[in-house]
């Protein structure tokens, strides 16, 4: 590809289970075209196309996520009043730290995440990085982009990749909850499986109740592992 040819395109990368995942994306006319897909064999050796920026994850295990109450329309900068509330829940230096602000889709009501910088995922030092992204938002993102989801009730999404779960509670289109625990080491056998599941079911039960104390009562209606 030259120069001009990249300039719409988009590559993701997305370091999980001691893998690389690469995705690379065009902008088709306002929208965002998957044009290929990668697993390098050897991550280290991996390098993105000339000139061609890349948007990566940040392990979810490192994420902070908060529920921010913002006064929306007030203030242009929504996303500025969210770091700043963020940046208050830490101790070192603000310029370590990377944060995103996102609406759930109720007023006033946005979910924020704050992670440190080095520890997003490790790319070629050539590599143009225009933006990071908690790896639990990116599939959110990847999901109202790529599928299409009912508009009634509540839909809970479960991924289980590299030591980790994580919970996407999804109402329509919009972002409204999320949470992540740690895939147990025992969870092969019948006992170890029992339990994960009965802890599963709590915290989903302690998010459904917290989403319902925010104002959310919507029914959970479907589960997609």
């Amino acid at each position: 590809m030259t120069t001009g040819e990249t300039s719409s395109y988009l590559t993701g990368v997305d370091h999980s289970g001691g893998r690389l995942y690469v995705a690379v994306t065009v902008d088709d006319q306002g929208r965002r075209r998957v044009t290929a897909l990668e697993q390098p064999d050897d991550p280290s050796a991996w390098r993105p196309a000339d000139h061609t920026p890349v948007a990566a994850t940040v392990p979810d295990s490192v994420v902070q996520v908060k529920t921010l109450w913002l006064p929306e329309g007030e203030y242009d900068d929504i996303d500025g009043l969210g770091r700043f509330d963020l940046i208050q829940s830490v101790l070192d230096p603000p310029e370590e730290f990377d944060t995103l602000t996102i609406s759930t889709g109720r007023p006033g009501r946005f979910l924020g995440f704050i992670w440190r910088r080095a520890q997003a995922t490790v790319c070629p030092a050539e590599a143009a990085v225009v933006r990071c992204c908690p790896r639990i938002l990116a599939l959110a993102r990847a999901v109202r982009h790529f599928c299409r989801l009912p508009g009634d009730g509540l839909t809970l999404m479960v991924e289980m990749v590299g030591g980790q779960t994580s919970l996407l509670f999804m109402e329509g289109k919009a972002l409204v909850d999320v949470a992540v625990t740690s895939y147990p080491e025992d969870a092969s056998a019948p006992a170890g499986i029992a339990q994960y599941c009965a802890d599963l079911k709590t915290l989903v039960n302690v998010r459904l109740a917290a989403l319902a104390e925010a104002g959310i009562r919507t029914p959970l209606g479907r589960l997609t592992v």
